[in-house]
């Protein structure tokens, strides 16, 4: 069994993860996970839920929700390409 910060840390993440599912009982075929356009977003949603789970449970640094999103969207990687030009 996890340890109680550990286990409601996961269940945030799992019903985040839920709740970004397009799969909803009246539309079986829905696809379960977001689609790749949809991921960043999605892994957003997830450590901003992760975060305040953990936060809730007494691990970490006490912050408000504005601050933990502010520093989740710091330290998140975006790929990008440099613009690539035809050499001649």
């Amino acid at each position: 069994m996890l340890p109680m910060p550990a286990g409601t840390m996961l269940r945030a993440a799992a019903a985040a993860v839920a709740d970004t599912s397009q799969c909803r009982p009246s539309s079986i075929t829905a696809p379960l996970l977001p689609s790749i356009a949809d991921v960043g977003d999605a892994s957003r949603r997830i450590a901003v839920a992760v975060a305040v789970a953990a936060r809730e449970a007494g691990v970490g640094e006490v912050l408000d929700d504005a601050e933990l999103t502010a520093r989740i969207d710091a330290r998140r990687w975006s790929p990008c390409c440099p613009d690539v030009v035809a050499a001649r």
